[in-house]
């Protein structure tokens, strides 16, 4: 831990138990190498990191150990293909410090597979037309994950991606009732100072901190997709190189 998150460490540990934004059911996010798609280079091409799914507590420990392995094929570049539903609020704090770390630009695309879990559809929302399998194409980057990418040294959100925001919320669970029949749980939002942690680290990554409140301003039930002209307002990235 480095950065921002050693001088917010005692807090960071107070809600590292708690601050989840995802849906369970969702498998948590994998790490894959993908060529950049490019017929030029054909079998040749460089590789990036395809990052996919809900991102765990783990997610910044799992990445390195993944980019450890597959540099040893000497293709690989300092870029991050993500497309995710969000997860862990302090476990995207950590992967996007460690993106920071490594100084990795970090992309809202993926590189469609053809299916696969929260893979999305294979055809364009925009133009209807089909996506092939290898293609270069539009992802989704909600909740918690917002706050991975803003770890990226360059963000690059292409203009026919969705970044998504809303309130932090936790699930607390007190075990099962055997009277009613149903495990019994308590959901409550993010206190002030956690709501305070994340304007500083968010600060420190080179965001406008007015995006958290944004976000806290949307019920956990909804997700506001920011606009590109809120995405360049608070400055969260570009849509190009």
């Amino acid at each position: 831990m480095s950065g921002v998150l050693r001088a917010l460490a005692p807090l960071v540990l107070c809600i590292a138990a708690w601050l989840v934004s995802a849906p369970f059911a969702i498998a948590q996010m994998r790490f894959t190498a993908v060529p950049i798609p490019d017929p030029a280079c054909g079998d040749r091409c460089p590789l990036v990191i395809q990052a996919e799914g809900r991102i765990t507590r783990e997610a910044a420990r799992d990445f390195v150990a993944f980019a450890k392995q597959v540099s040893d094929q000497g293709r690989l570049i300092n870029i991050v293909l993500i497309h995710s539903p969000g997860g862990s609020v302090v476990g995207s704090m950590m992967l996007g410090e460690m993106f920071r770390t490594l100084g990795t630009t970090v992309v809202v695309a993926r590189v469609n597979r053809g299916g696969g879990v929260f893979s999305g559809p294979t055809v364009d929302s925009r133009t209807g037309r089909t996506i092939p399998p290898g293609a270069l194409t539009n992802a989704t980057c909600n909740s918690a994950c917002v706050y991975a990418v803003m770890g990226g040294r360059k963000r690059i959100i292409p203009n026919d991606s969705r970044m998504g925001v809303h309130r932090m919320q936790s699930e607390e669970s007190f075990g099962f009732d055997p009277v009613s029949n149903r495990a019994v749980s308590y959901r409550r939002t993010g206190s002030e100072n956690e709501v305070s942690a994340l304007k500083r680290y968010t600060k420190y990554m080179g965001v406008d901190p007015r995006l958290i409140d944004l976000a806290e301003s949307v019920p956990h039930e909804d997700i506001r997709v920011l606009s590109t002209e809120q995405i360049r307002g608070f400055r969260l990235g570009r849509s190009k190189l």
